[in-house]
């Protein structure tokens, strides 16, 4: 039988580690938006604020933020039922791959933001747009194009950072590669097809993203 029937726990696996990087990188766009916002702020507060928040999370290790989150949820949980509660396991690694999304994000649409001429948003000002529209229609559209190729780069460390959550406990792909090739005795076989899949995976990404380049480019 191929993969001595644990294909489908591969298989379940694998959906995993795509609905939580999917989810961490939708959040984590927002974040990055917000996080370039407040760093291109005009309130030295929010700049000081965001740039802080952002430093520290690319310069801490991605596994000790996701321990961090984890233990820091549980212990809250806890204090708030009274007893012994886990954090979510899915929660923790979407919290925490979003946050690191997020804080790298920033600089890439810092950067597509500035590449907009300022003129642009006169412009937008003059003809009596609001901030908002402005933002909507105008500013991020450009900024999104300047922005895909390194978010791209993002999406791919993303998917791959997904299988620290295995360390927690998450059944995503990596977890039920290691529990396969413990119980069948052939690590080889089951880690070599673990990473068969991520490659796959991450040609997928690698196409949608060519293909949001090629439309924004022609919009």
């Amino acid at each position: 039988m191929f993969l001595d029937g644990y294909l489908p726990q591969i298989i379940d696996g694998c959906k995993m580690t795509i609905m939580v990087s999917v989810t961490s990188i939708f959040i984590g766009v927002i974040l990055g938006v917000i996080g370039a916002l407040g760093e291109m702020s005009n309130s030295k507060i929010i700049l000081k604020i965001s740039k802080g928040i952002n430093s520290i999370v690319r310069g801490l290790p991605e596994l000790l933020i996701l321990f961090v989150i984890y233990f820091m949820g549980t212990i809250l949980l806890s204090k708030v039922f009274g007893k012994y509660t886990e954090i979510n396991i899915f929660l923790t690694g979407v919290i925490a791959l979003s946050i690191i999304f997020g804080a790298y994000a920033a600089q890439t649409f810092r950067g597509a933001f500035l590449h907009i001429h300022k003129g642009q948003k006169e412009s937008a000002m003059a003809l009596g747009l609001s901030s908002w529209i402005t933002f909507k229609k105008i500013l991020f559209p450009q900024a999104l194009r300047y922005a895909l190729p390194g978010l791209s780069n993002l999406c791919l460390t993303t998917l791959k950072d997904s299988s620290l959550i295995s360390l927690i406990g998450l059944h995503e792909l990596t977890f039920k590669s290691q529990l396969a090739a413990t119980q069948s005795y052939k690590p080889f076989t089951f880690y070599l097809v673990c990473g068969l899949i991520y490659l796959i995976l991450t040609s997928l990404f690698e196409l949608v993203f060519k293909l949001l380049e090629f439309k924004v480019s022609y919009d």
